[in-house]
């Protein structure tokens, strides 16, 4: 298994191997702070980048010898034949006011849904909630719909030190994300009963510097915080920058948890996948 990414925002350009699954190879602004993160999550799969999809995916299958690659953020990347395109979509946003790039946030027409084999609503604890959407994907596709929402499964500093989520209870916090939703975040911080005292958004991908940093520590030594938190994305982000202050700033950990379905569903649809998948026996 092989993981290939276009590697946005990052200050490379070309193939590069992230990791090749022992080892990371690669730098956060070389590779970009989605595929250094999956570099960091995921233990003897290589991570590559390369703004040509097809050219990321031939080098993983010889260099690696992957037999099955998982693409970031390709559905519209119709160079490279898949053999499943799962869908997510923001549940509390849907399809905003349903305009294309620039006008609205979509980059294909409501028809490119046709070529979803499943659909996954996130942020979202049950289709119910969401008729309306369901609704409009139902106009226009038949597949496999189910939900999910974030689980928070504890917090980490770059150093290795671990907390449970309840540690954040009644604790007065500086919230920081450079994430496409920090409201999103911030809100969760409140959900597990912080006390996030400042909150500062970046733009998704934002490149911290030093006097980010330094203006960030002023803010929670003068509001008295206890932790600067962020989002595991910006701490890979941050993590060359953050010296001292390693143990100081947390990452809130989150897994997307299927609801509405069973384990077992996922674990059907991986089956199917894999028996698409030609066996190649050497000669």
């Amino acid at each position: 298994v092989g993981i290939v990414s276009r590697g946005y925002g990052r200050k490379s350009r070309g193939l590069l191997v992230v990791s090749d699954g022992q080892r990371i190879l690669a730098d956060v602004r070389q590779s970009g702070d989605e595929p250094q993160l999956l570099a960091h999550l995921t233990s003897s799969v290589p991570v590559l980048v390369d703004e040509d999809r097809a050219r990321g995916c031939e080098e993983a299958v010889r260099r690696f010898g992957c037999q099955i690659l998982l693409l970031d953020d390709a559905f519209q990347h119709r160079r490279v034949h898949r053999v499943m395109d799962i869908v997510l979509i923001h549940a509390r946003r849907g399809f905003g006011n349903g305009y294309l790039l620039p006008a609205g946030p979509l980059r294909e027409p409501l028809r490119a849904l046709r070529r979803a084999g499943q659909i996954v609503l996130t942020r979202c604890s049950n289709l119910e909630e969401h008729a309306h959407l369901v609704a409009a994907i139902r106009r226009h596709t038949a597949a496999p719909l189910s939900c999910a929402d974030y689980m928070f499964t504890g917090l980490r500093s770059l150093s290795g030190t671990r907390a449970p989520t309840d540690w954040l209870r009644g604790r007065r916090v500086v919230a920081v994300a450079g994430i496409a939703d920090p409201e999103g975040f911030f809100e969760s911080l409140r959900g597990l009963g912080a006390e996030p005292v400042h909150t500062l958004r970046f733009v998704d991908h934002h490149w911290y510097t030093e006097r980010d940093v330094a203006r960030i520590e002023r803010l929670a030594g003068d509001v008295q915080a206890e932790a600067v938190v962020t989002t595991e994305k910006d701490l890979v982000r941050l993590g060359p920058l953050l010296g001292k202050y390693r143990d100081a700033w947390l990452a809130l950990r989150v897994e997307l948890q299927p609801r509405h379905v069973s384990r077992e569903h996922w674990e059907a649809v991986i089956r199917e996948l894999l028996a698409k998948i030609p066996v190649h026996t050497p000669a």
